[in-house]
């Protein structure tokens, strides 16, 4: 341009310049800008990174820049007027004032001790922000703008389904840092569960009235339920008890009904004509009668005597155990220790408030004398604690009450129910007022470790009674043993046949069968009316199968060529301290190898068909000659009768026989002779052999 021209000179340029003129400033003022930008976002990032929130806001769709109003940020010693860069920085940066970050700000962290369950769901936070001196907290649990706690480990409860963002704030002194945690709490609808449904049993549903019963909820709902009985289905609740006792008073037929609530609802259960009560019976004079375990025996000499008096109760009882005008006992079956020899009478008297009677029997106990130091038989003998005979005085009763009693059955279809549930140490327990009838039923089995249970002797309890007659099919034995160490106890047992002698050909039967198991135990049992065998141990091999039968009533077992109170075939059997009569034979062994019985403190009858006790030879053999059986031993034990031979041997025992300390009638019949069988100190027909007979 010419320096020349002067200051009011006009100059006319081209168009072309002036475009270019233009463009250029436009260059330089995009440039700058550009540069503005780049220096803003490198002090972000410097930002960002000193607060150690760039991984942070990485991980966040999309990142979000926040600061409070009060708050500015330096971001380089050459900063840029706001005014000039708000429209190209984006939305979620918002810088508002400058401040200088310090290092000691501090950085927000936090935890939960669960993130994801159903409503209600109560959430335990826990701070973990890394801080320098005091800290506040902030904290927005569904990150809704709202602050919901100030605390610095706070809990909530979520109460609907949802997915919930936490925001957590964390100031001190040097500034303040926050970290969202995007979908962190997942809340699931709560769970639905059915309304309950009731159920329930009795222990009896008839008798005469005052008739107690009791009653077992068996309901189903989720805990806890609440339950409301009307016995009487009146409209009136009764009891609030789970399963409680009612006694009905008046004569009638009840409906019952149970009404069980939970937080879910409410289901009732009415049994209509459920309980039937009937009139009590008409009352009458007592009627005396009474038995004995044992009748004659060595001093001293207990006695249990057993009261089968009948008439209207209450009963009182007055025991003259000799017969010489003094009461010696007021309990109802007492036992009585006769120390000195002679013959006594014992007379009853019962009275009630419909009269009095007495029963006297003459010369009915016989006490004998022994040379001192020796024992015989099973009366004056028995070491055991219990009645020969159990019953009446027997320690290991089980009652109703007693804690390991899972199931109370008084029908058929009660006792399969449970003997198909029932575990190891569960008691399966017949109430002494219960009659099960299982004719026609095919056997039942007893798993291992349970226990089929009545309460015989039991407050004068006979026990309750299981029963089959000769109708329909009958098979070879009503209970089958299913595992080992299954227990019997203080029940009647009562077969279908009761013939003394009949010959039922081979439809034999049995009451409990036991088949290659261990431990079974049948005990204060009384078994009856069985044509094949009360207790048989049907071992199929030569093992020590082991059993125990003991202070058990066993009776009219006597089916022609059968009828054994106990049978056993290889195993080793216990049999003491039970009570025999009107059988072929206490016991049989069939000689089997390894076979082995203990024969003691056993009482037999004045009723025997035949030998008392039989065994025969190599499994089953009924002639002379071979092995029977490994060993026997045979030691105090008294029989009253048993014909002409009191204990017939087939073979001879491969360990041996040992017979000693027994009150016999008769002799003993070794049909291979006598080797390997000892006998030492027994009474043979009143009179005593130290040796042999």
């Amino acid at each position: 341009m010419n320096k020349n021209l002067k200051n009011d000179t006009v100059v006319y340029l081209p168009d072309s310049y002036k475009r270019w003129i233009e463009s250029k400033k436009r260059r330089r003022l995009i440039k700058k800008i550009v540069v503005c930008c780049a220096v803003i976002v490198l002090c972000a990032v410097i930002f960002l990174l000193v607060r150690g929130e760039l991984s942070n806001s990485l991980n966040q769709q999309p990142p979000v820049l926040l600061a409070p109003a009060d708050e500015s940020y330096e971001t380089s010693p050459q900063s840029v007027p706001v005014s000039q860069l708000t429209e190209n920085i984006p939305s979620v940066i918002r810088i508002q004032s400058t401040q200088t970050v310090s290092k000691k700000s501090p950085e927000a962290q936090f935890s939960a001790n669960t993130i994801r369950g159903n409503a209600p769901l109560t959430v335990q936070f826990t701070d973990q922000s890394v801080s320098a001196g005091t800290t506040s907290y902030t904290w927005d649990v569904n990150n809704d703008g709202v602050v919901d706690y100030s605390t610095k480990d706070p809990a909530h409860t979520y109460q609907k389904a949802g997915i919930y963002t936490v925001n957590l704030t964390v100031t001190n002194a040097d500034g303040s840092d926050r970290e969202i945690k995007t979908r962190y709490i997942t809340v699931a609808s709560p769970a639905i569960t059915p309304p309950p449904t009731a159920q329930f049993i009795a222990n009896t549903t008839q008798g005469q009235a005052p008739l107690t019963v009791q009653f077992t909820d068996q309901s189903t709902g989720t805990a806890p339920l609440t339950y409301a009985w009307d016995f009487t289905n009146d409209g009136s609740t009764d009891s609030t008890v789970k399963s409680p006792l009612y006694t009905y008073k008046t004569a009638g037929t009840y409906a019952v009904k149970l009404t069980v609530t939970n937080a879910d609802g409410s289901d009732s259960e009415i049994k209509t004509g459920y309980i039937t009560v009937a009139s009590p019976a008409v009352t009458s004079p007592p009627i005396a009668q009474f038995t004995a375990n044992t009748v004659q025996g060595q001093a001293p000499l207990t006695v249990q005597f057993t009261d089968q008096s009948t008439g209207t109760a209450p009963l009182a009882y007055a025991w003259d155990f000799t017969n010489d005008g003094s009461t010696d006992s007021t309990v109802k079956s007492p036992s009585f220790t006769y120390k000195t020899a002679g013959t006594y009478s014992v007379k009853l008297t019962v009275t009630s408030a419909n009269g009095s009677d007495s029963e006297i029997k003459t010369g009915y106990i016989t006490i004998s004398s022994l040379q001192s130091g020796e024992c015989y038989g099973a009366d004056a003998c028995n070491p055991t604690g219990n009645p020969i005979g159990g019953g009446a005085g027997y320690t290991r009763i089980i009652t109703q009450t007693d804690s390991r009693v899972k199931y109370v059955v008084t029908s058929k279809d009660q006792l399969v129910t449970a003997l198909k549930t029932a575990k190891s140490g569960e008691v399966v327990f017949v109430p002494s007022s219960a009659t099960i009838d299982l004719t026609g039923s095919s056997s039942l089995t007893i798993p291992a470790g349970v226990i089929l249970a009545s309460d015989r002797g039991y407050q004068g309890s006979r026990g309750g009674l299981i029963k089959r007659d000769n109708s329909g099919t009958t098979p070879p034995a009503t209970f089958m043993v299913g595992g080992d160490n299954v227990r019997i106890t203080g029940l009647r047992i009562q077969g279908p046949h009761a013939g003394y002698g009949t010959d039922y050909g081979d439809n034999v039967k049995c009451a409990i069968m036991e088949a290659n198991k261990n431990g079974l135990e049948v005990d204060n049992c009384e078994i009856y009316y069985w044509s094949y065998a009360g207790v048989a141990f049907e071992n199929t091999q030569n093992s020590a199968w082991s059993g125990h039968v003991h202070h058990n009533s066993i009776h009219h077992i006597a089916g022609e060529g059968y009828g054994y109170g106990v049978m056993v075939a290889y195993g080793d059997v216990l049999i003491e301290a039970n009570s025999f009569d009107y059988t072929r034979h206490a016991v049989i062994g069939e000689g089997c190898p390894g076979e082995k019985f203990e024969y003691r403190y056993n009482h037999y009858g004045k009723n025997s068909i035949n030998p008392v006790l039989d065994c025969h030879r190599d499994c089953g053999g009924w002639s002379a000659g071979g092995v029977s059986g490994k060993l026997y031993l045979v030691h105090h034990n008294t029989i009253e009768y048993a014909g002409s031979v009191s204990w017939n041997l087939y073979g001879t025992p491969a360990q041996g026989a040992y017979i000693n300390n027994n009150i016999f009638p008769t002799r003993i019949q070794a049909l291979n002779g006598f080797t390997r069988i000892y006998m030492t100190n027994n009474y043979f027909g009143g009179v005593l052999k130290a040796s042999g007979q």
